[in-house]
């Protein structure tokens, strides 16, 4: 539907900005990962002096998902951290844990451990704080993962046991991870 309007109809700056954030929202969910920000343009020249902290909030966040697939992770976490500013006015905690989450990717990419580590957190505390197991579990094998990144074999053991009492929701390929996750920490530790 987004694809088959007419930008020509779309008059107001206003209309023009949620289209262009609507659309990048769409291409996204659909794996159709943009490298550069000439759709959702529009709507980060509106959203800068306008719009709701939820639409100031998404589109720096697709703004940074944009960066993040151009491989400019740079720009990737200024724009997420545009978008954490408006974290305040927003009330959608799996929202702020994609951002976090996406926070985390960043980081892992850079090599930034503790970065990594924070960003992994806040993103697990959220998922949790909504009930949403699954995310919530691979958000904190995040966690282990930054510990290990930092070489802190004692926080990444503490938090990879948080995960043995999530077990019996974990799916296959989570069981397998820590599973993985625990012959890598007892063989650093041997």
């Amino acid at each position: 539907v987004l694809e088959g309007m007419n930008e020509d109809d779309l008059i107001s700056k206003r209309s023009k900005a949620k289209h262009a954030l609507l659309y990048s929202m769409a291409l996204d969910k659909n794996y159709i990962d943009l490298q550069s920000d000439s759709i959702i343009a529009p709507a980060v020249a509106y959203y800068r002096n306008h719009g709701s902290a939820d639409e100031k909030l998404l589109t720096n966040y697709y703004r940074g998902r944009i960066a993040m697939n151009a491989g400019n992770y740079e720009d990737a976490i200024s724009y997420f951290v545009l978008a954490e500013r408006q974290l305040y006015d927003y009330s959608d905690k799996i929202i702020a844990g994609r951002l976090f989450k996406a926070q985390t990717r960043v980081y892992q990419y850079c090599y930034d451990g503790k970065g990594m580590t924070k960003a992994a957190e806040r993103a697990a505390e959220l998922y949790l704080s909504e009930q949403d197991t699954a995310k919530f579990i691979n958000s904190q094998y995040d966690v282990v993962a930054g510990y290990l990144m930092q070489t802190d074999t004692t926080k990444a053991m503490e938090n990879l046991d948080v995960l043995k009492t999530f077990w019996h929701k974990m799916n296959e390929k989570q069981k397998s991870l820590y599973y993985s996750s625990s012959l890598l920490l007892n063989q650093s530790k041997g």
